[in-house]
């Protein structure tokens, strides 16, 4: 009878052991335990990923939604690693070398580079790992990759006719200048005798006297030998002192003179391009990139789910189990 008490009671002590969160473990993988530090450190780059495609995320922070989202990347991550083993994937000691010391060589010096280490929370240790398991997930990325689908011709030209609109050139224009520069101690009766002289060129130019000939003797700017020629631009890429004339003028036209706080412009628009419909051979390899893409986060996606379906896995902090699948777009950072 005190035997079967004390088993009971045993019993009950290791089941409500079990069933206590562990401090500081967010989720356990086959046996493997992701901290929540690092679900957290995982979260706030995925962050700075989005806000540095979308700026205006900038003012949100780090919802429930997100750390589900890192804690997944972590689990996907782990799994690939297992099976990587599994498959007896190894990586070679001096390729790993040859990449800690080309990370190595992005810092001035060895103090600087230990910092960053510091502020990472990691060490020279636990960087080489991190550098072999990239790189035994590139090999095994490479082998799913291979025995997978391959996007062919057909399948682009078909997508490219289905998505035409999204396929156009932007409307730009092309221009050229004669640039006399203003200097920060250049006196005010020098800048005057600019302005004269700036008034003489366009004259001759409105006389009939080439625009490229007055800028190849003149000019003191970017194309000057060329004729004044600047180059292609659309809307955005000059400064609004510039652009505002010049998407004002036709084809041909010179704009009055210009002055700036470099200096005085004479611009002539010499072309121009209307949006346009680009035809498929000028994007055939965009379209395919991107279906290739897809096709390889499908793979990730649908080879992921088998992994987990055949997992243990265990989310002790219970508000990460929110999202639904292993996301591939997370994984690697690629669109959808």
């Amino acid at each position: 009878m005190v035997s079967r008490i004390i088993c009971c009671a045993l019993l009950l002590y290791i089941v409500s052991c079990q069933k206590k969160p562990r401090e500081g473990v967010a989720v356990v993988v086959n046996g493997y335990e992701i901290p929540t530090a690092q679900v957290m450190q995982t979260a706030e780059l995925l962050r700075e990923s989005m806000v540095a495609a979308y700026p205006e995320k900038a003012v949100e922070g780090i919802g429930n939604e997100l750390l589900a989202g890192a804690a997944q990347q972590l689990i996907a991550h782990r799994l690939l690693l297992e099976e990587a083993q599994k498959l007896g994937i190894t990586t070679d000691s001096a390729a790993v070398d040859s990449m800690y010391d080309m990370l190595r060589s992005r810092v001035p010096d060895q103090a600087s580079f230990e910092r960053e280490l510091i502020k990472m929370g990691e060490t020279k240790e636990s960087l080489r790992e991190q550098i072999s398991e990239g790189m035994r997930l590139e090999q095994l990325m490479k082998r799913l990759f291979a025995s997978g689908r391959q996007v062919d011709s057909q399948e682009c030209r078909e997508f490219y006719e289905k998505n035409k609109d999204k396929y156009t050139g932007t409307a730009r224009i092309r221009a050229s200048q004669i640039f006399l520069p203003f200097t920060d101690s250049m006196p005010e009766t020098e800048k005057q005798a600019l302005h004269t002289s700036a008034a003489e060129i366009r004259h001759k130019i409105e006389s009939g006297t080439p625009f490229a000939e007055c800028a190849k003797k003149h000019s003191k700017g970017p194309g000057a030998l060329d004729g004044g020629d600047i180059g292609w631009f659309k809307k955005g890429d000059l400064k609004k002192e510039l652009e505002e004339p010049l998407y004002q003028m036709k084809k041909g036209e010179t704009s009055d003179i210009i002055s700036t706080g470099i200096g005085l412009f004479i611009l002539q628009k010499t072309d121009e391009e209307a949006e346009k419909q680009l035809p498929y051979e000028e994007v055939a390899e965009r379209v395919r990139f991107l279906l290739e893409i897809r096709e390889r986060n499908r793979q990730i996606g649908d080879h992921l789910d088998s992994l987990q379906k055949l997992a243990k896995i265990e989310f002790v902090d219970t508000s990460l189990a929110q999202a639904p699948r292993l996301s591939p777009e997370l994984l690697q950072g690629l669109p959808q």
